[in-house]
């Protein structure tokens, strides 16, 4: 990230962070003083916490969430709810510590979604397999696939149109989209009846290539890096579905189109 900073050039580097659950965040603010016993990183707790156990607050750093029902400067309870915290408070003070201009940070992300359906780029288009129409009903049909897809760029968008009321400090100030970050996976191993789940694994890595192009075309975008975290569920002894979902998520840093960027 150092090499992406440069010298500044006065505009507001803009990060997209999307996914479910997990980027909601479900670390429970209870849970961080932990991370200070850790013999390596544990010095990066200095980074949000204060020494007297207030958490710190940052003047360049902000964030955008719940499509601007949830804003203001990056601190901790930006997470699933106010005691939690998810992977934007780390990622903004990382950020943050690169840029010499200020960082937003817009965060949509929805518990229980999945992207070979609910994240469905257009660029995809319509699903190529069947699914049993009860299942599909049940999941809004036709109209729900790719719905959290157009939340995600209308969240963004809506951000960005009105950066300066939801952030007086960057009132008046430009902006430039730096970044995607991915946080998701789960729910790949719950798909509708009838969807085959070595199919979804065979898709994922494509759908995520025609996402991140998809994003550069609405927001007219050369370039758009992206961060994809890896499902983490049971660590290093992960086998079975988990196993899959890993080896499908890293299968995007080989998509030709993706080169250099992801």
């Amino acid at each position: 990230c150092p090499a992406w900073a440069g010298d500044g050039n006065g505009k507001v580097k803009v990060f997209i962070l999307a996914g479910q659950s997990n980027m909601e965040g479900l670390g429970h603010l209870r849970t961080l003083a932990h991370l200070g016993e850790d013999p390596q990183y544990g010095g990066l707790l200095k980074k949000i916490r204060n020494d007297d156990g207030s958490w710190v607050t940052r003047d360049d750093v902000f964030v955008s969430f719940r499509g601007g029902k949830t804003t203001g400067p990056l601190s901790v309870g930006f997470g699933a709810n106010e005691e939690f915290v998810g992977p934007e408070l780390m990622f903004g003070v990382v950020m943050g510590d690169a840029f010499k201009d200020p960082v937003l940070l817009i965060k949509t992300a929805w518990g229980g979604k999945d992207l070979h359906f609910d994240f469905r780029p257009p660029g995809a288009g319509k699903l190529p397999y069947p699914i049993d129409p009860e299942a599909f009903a049940r999941r809004g049909g036709e109209k729900a696939v790719g719905d959290c897809y157009r939340k995600m760029v209308s969240e963004s968008r809506d951000c960005l149109d009105n950066m300066g009321r939801y952030f007086p400090q960057l009132n008046g100030k430009p902006y430039e989209i730096v970044g995607f970050v991915w946080f998701q996976g789960w729910n790949e191993m719950f798909a509708s009846k009838g969807v085959p789940f070595d199919q979804i694994m065979v898709d994922y890595p494509v759908l995520y290539a025609t996402m991140i192009q998809d994003l550069e075309k609405e927001f007219g975008l050369k370039r758009l890096p992206s961060v994809v975290g890896e499902l983490g569920i049971d660590g290093e002894k992960a086998q079975g579905k988990i196993l899959d979902v890993r080896k499908a998520q890293a299968a995007i840093a080989d998509r030709p189109e993706l080169k250099g960027k992801v």
